[in-house]
Formats: structure tokens, sequence, C-alpha cells
């Protein structure tokens, strides 16, 4: 149960010999890789919740990137897997056979295969799409297949990050119900106070992965309609692989773009945002979504959105839009003095439930328990 000394870079050896012992670790968490997306920020934060929790100690592996910079900020003990990848596996399984409980945020075959060869207790928490409801690619098909023989027969407990994710995995991976568990995300992001100041132009935001599922085509046909009565501007922080055919749409639309890398300073581009546009169709949570509406400003989902509509309630259900037209016009009436009153007070209320909801406190409670099921049993 012991984990390398905190914040040490290591290029692991099929054996890894020069791995310090220091500090005993109970929990490895494994990260699929160092991106400055959603499942990275989740990690750091459920890593400064447990920060000041010496009875479940925290450790992560995290594979390293081409250019990335070596330090992280995770609030405990982790490790930079570099080497080939034969070198990962085995520092990976070395790292896994130290400790009481494995934490996998997403599947990656070669990690999976290092945490059961451990043989130990598997928490499973998938962050992404699931893969359903899309023609798949030959192998994306046998990840898919590796992916449910890993849920059914290594995995002890599966943490979804909403009702609609766990639903899905009963239903398409024939997962056993006792094994899952709902543990909503959070974000550490202080909630600002709502406004709406447009300047000339109205800048309409999202922040999040390129891919296929986050559906920023409809959020440029919303930017294109509203065009049509003001000026706008859209600015997309992420990457992915969509993000030429992102660009060539918004040509053809005439919509002015803009793109920003991914930064840990996320927070900062964000809240020059006027509106934010997560749509999402059947998103397994939508962390961008709770971190857009704690910046203050108006955030709108679609109702196909999947896990980003469970974070409002029929009181705050206005920003969930059920036609790309219904949102154009809803973002245009915030021109007019009264709605957009009422519209922030709304925005409020989804801050107050976020603070009740989707509290750190909620979010580490909720892990602490899943983990504290498997531990009891070693």
């Amino acid at each position: 149960m012991n984990v390398l000394q905190q914040n040490e870079k290591v290029t692991p050896s099929l054996k890894p010999r020069n791995a310090r012992v220091v500090t005993r670790c109970r929990v490895l968490h494994v990260v699929p890789h160092s991106t400055r997306g959603g499942i990275f920020r989740v990690a750091v934060d459920l890593f400064r919740s447990f920060a000041q929790d010496e009875a479940i100690a925290l450790a992560a592996a995290v594979p390293a990137s081409r250019g990335e910079e070596e330090s992280f900020p995770f609030a405990g003990k982790y490790v930079i897997l570099e080497g080939s990848r034969v070198q990962q596996f085995w520092a990976l399984k070395h790292m896994a056979q130290q400790c009481e409980v494995i934490h996998l945020h997403g599947f990656t075959p070669w990690q999976a295969f290092a945490c059961w060869l451990a043989r130990k207790k598997i928490v499973y928490t998938n962050h992404g799409l699931l893969g359903t409801g899309r023609k798949l690619r030959p192998h994306e098909c046998l990840k898919l297949v590796l992916l449910k023989l890993f849920l059914r027969h290594a995995v002890h407990r599966i943490a979804h990050v909403s009702r609609f994710m766990q639903a899905c995995m009963i239903s398409e991976y024939a997962v056993p119900a006792q094994k899952c568990r709902v543990v909503y995300n959070s974000t550490p992001w202080q909630a600002q106070p709502p406004h709406f100041n447009p300047t000339a132009k109205l800048r309409i935001g999202f922040h999040g992965r390129f891919v296929s599922f986050k559906r920023i085509d409809r959020l440029l046909r919303v930017a294109a309609l509203v065009a049509q009565h003001r000026a706008v501007d859209v600015v997309l922080v992420g990457e992915g692989p969509l993000q030429n055919e992102i660009a060539a749409q918004a040509a053809s639309l005439h919509v002015p773009l803009r793109l920003e890398s991914y930064t840990l300073k996320v927070e900062a581009l964000v809240s020059t945002f006027d509106v934010e546009i997560i749509a999402s169709q059947d998103e397994p949570f939508g962390l961008s979504v709770l971190e857009s509406i704690q910046t203050g400003h108006p955030t709108f989902v679609f109702a196909d959105g999947g896990g980003c509509t469970e974070i409002f309630e029929a009181e705050t259900s206005w920003f969930v839009c059920s036609s790309e037209a219904e949102m154009a016009i809803k973002i245009s009436s915030l021109q007019e003095e009264g709605q957009r009153r009422h519209v922030l007070n709304l925005l409020e209320k989804l801050q107050q439930r976020i603070h009740r909801e989707f509290s750190r406190v909620k979010f580490r409670d909720g892990y602490k328990t899943v983990y504290q099921e498997l531990l009891a049993q070693n």
C-alpha cells in the first residue's frame, strides 16, 4: 500500500525499481490522459476534496503527453507514467498492487488490463460517451466488447455521473444494478453574481471537447439565427478531432468564430462569455454546465442533452430548449429589460440549486461512501 513520492516524475522500467516508498496509499486513481478537459478537472477536484482526509489517502497515475508540462495540480501523490506503452503498463500494475482500491476514470484497454492483473477492488467512472446511438468503427466495436466484459467481470462498483448514465449502463451494457451508484460531479468554481451585459457584439461561448456528441453544429446554427437580429461572436474553448469541420461550418454560416485551447485557466476564459450554449446530445453529465452557471451568465442546453438536463428542475427549465429556433428566440429575448431581470432571477435559483445538490461536500461524500464500501471488504 505504498506509492511514489509526491509530484515525482518517473520513467519506469519494466520493474520500476526507482519507485521510492514514502507513504501509504489506499485509493489509486488512474486518469486516462493528461489533457485539461473535464475528466482531468474532475480528478483534480476530487483530490482536493480528499486532501485533508487521512483515512482515504489518494494517489494518481497520469500517462504523459508529448510536450506536457511536468507538474500537475493534484493535492496528493501522483506519478507521470512515461516511456513505452509496455513500460507504462508494468509501472501502472506495480502501483496498483500497492493500493487497496483502484478508481478508473474511463476505459483504456491497456490501463484496465494492468489494473485487473493487480487483483484489487476496482471502481469505474465513465465521464464520456458510451458509444451507443451511432455507427462505430471496427476498433471501437472491439473496445466496446472489452468494456462490457470488464464492467461485468472485473469492476466492483460503477460510480455513474448521472441517473441518465446509470440507466444507459444498465440497459445497454447489462450491468448489474447492485454494482451501480450515482455520484454527481461538482465544481470548485465559486458562484458569481448573475449578469448579462453584452457589448456591441453578443459573445456566445462553449467550453469542452470538439467531438460529435457535443453537437457544436447546433450551437453554430443557433448563433446564426441570433445573428439575424444582432451582431454575435462565437468563442469555443477546447480541442478535439472536429476542429476543422467546426471552422468550416462556421464559415459557411457566416458566423465569426474564435478557437481557444484548453488551459487550467478555463474559468477566466469562460467568464468572458455573455451566454453559453452546451448543445450536447446524450451528455453523460455536463460539468461544463455547472461551471458555466457558476460564472453567472445565462446557460442553455437542449432537452435531449441527457445528464445535462438533470442539473435543472421544473422551476429553472426555461434554460432547457426543445429546438434551435426556441433557443435563439430565448437568447434574443434577453435584450428586453423585464425578461432579463426574470432570467437573472432564475439563474440565481440555479446557483442555489448547485450549492445544495451539486456541492463539493456531496461530491466528496458520495465517492467516500463508494470507497468505504470496498475498503471494508478487504
